[in-house]
């Protein structure tokens, strides 16, 4: 059976400092009881407003707006701007990025958003809860390493959902950790990156890469409440 790591998540009011060798990892929950999404849309770009407007499927509007705000409100203490007076740019293969040496990733699943960040070291974040009649063979197939196959054909028919969930979330995790997708050639050059799992919330899988990482046990765990 596979075991996840866990995390402490304590709420953060005010915002905890970001040392120079600190990693933090936020959890914005974004379902209904989390704050109403109109008061948050101030907060949001033009861009992004226009975005949460074409997202028409129930809860899709309000999970985007939570994530998106959130994300503005975890970024502005390290760099001591307005959460609204943000601007985000793009990196070399898309990633987002702000002006400066503050690395952060964003990721969401359902209802739920992670934020990572972490100063001058590059990070990835991936988030999954599992989803029924995924062919995980075929996928594996295409994208996982034949060792990660060998493995996955060798779990059981139980063993095998949460066994690709930690292999689709590394693979995404190391993906996003320079903003590549994941048919586009893998970055070389230097240390692979270290992948961490744990596990966010009950039905969830989480895979953080970084390099230079420091133990599970140094990370400063947040969960973020909006008011209301």
């Amino acid at each position: 059976m596979l075991t996840l790591n866990s995390l402490p998540w304590l709420a953060a009011s005010p915002a905890p400092l970001l040392g120079p060798r600190d990693l933090q990892i936020w959890i914005i929950p974004c379902g209904a009881d989390n704050g109403d999404p109109e008061a948050l849309l101030p907060l949001l770009s033009g861009a992004e407003h226009a975005r949460a407007d074409r997202l028409l499927a129930p809860g899709h509007r309000a999970a985007y707006i939570r994530a998106h705000a959130g994300l503005r409100l975890i970024l502005a203490a390290p760099l001591a701007t307005p959460p609204a007076r943000l601007e985000f740019q793009q990196g070399p293969q898309g990633k987002p990025a702000v002006a400066g040496a503050l690395e952060f990733n964003l990721t969401t699943s359902g209802e739920l958003a992670l934020v990572a960040l972490r100063w001058g070291q590059a990070v990835g974040i991936d988030c999954e809860r599992p989803t029924a009649n995924r062919n995980l063979l075929g996928i594996g197939r295409r994208l996982f390493a034949p060792g990660e196959m060998a493995r996955l054909l060798a779990a059981s028919e139980a063993e095998r959902p949460a066994l690709f969930l930690r292999f689709w979330t590394a693979l995404e995790a190391g993906v996003k950790l320079d903003g590549g997708g994941l048919f586009q050639p893998v970055a070389t050059g230097g240390p692979p990156p270290d992948i961490i799992h744990f596990e966010p919330q009950p039905g969830y899988v989480a895979a953080l890469a970084s390099r230079e990482t420091p133990p599970l046990a140094a990370w400063t765990a947040r969960r973020l409440l909006f008011p209301g």
